[in-house]
């Protein structure tokens, strides 16, 4: 049998020893692959961290706001975004101007790895500085911090 295009999920907390028989039965040689292993759940996105601290601020903000200005996770996001990775200018493209916008996690495109791990470091700084710690999961973030102490 060729491996083309073939996904699979196996959930399973027992041993390896199935998963590689499984796939003892495939010819990979035909053509280059990409076999994944990966503990389902184990760990969180970088993206997924971001969007879990973001909820936490504006739950923070909110509660520390002597107003009745509830803070979304939205604007958070947004506050983060333009202290941290500011804004992608103006450009042409043809005749049509597109305008400043802000530079997102995911625009113009996906923030690296490592640019991600910056990211959220210069987050959970500047939260501390303000008085809020951030939720601790294991995560590729975590994983990135253990690799930089």
């Amino acid at each position: 049998m060729i491996a083309q295009d073939f996904k699979a999920r196996i959930e399973s907390n027992a041993s390896l020893q199935p998963i590689f028989d499984f796939l003892a039965l495939w010819d990979f040689s035909e053509s280059a692959c990409e076999v994944k292993i990966q503990a389902v759940g184990a760990t969180l996105s970088h993206k997924a961290v971001f969007a879990i601290w973001m909820r936490h601020l504006a739950k923070s903000f909110t509660e520390r706001d002597k107003t009745d200005k509830a803070y979304t996770a939205l604007e958070m996001h947004d506050l983060m975004c333009h202290k941290y990775l500011g804004i992608v200018p103006a450009r042409m493209i043809g005749k049509t101007e597109i305008p400043a916008s802000l530079r997102t996690i995911t625009y113009p495109e996906d923030l690296s790895r490592s640019e991600f791990y910056v990211f959220l470091r210069d987050v959970e700084i500047w939260a501390s500085g303000v008085g809020v710690v951030m939720p601790d999961s294991p995560s590729e973030y975590q994983k990135d911090k253990e690799q930089n102490k």
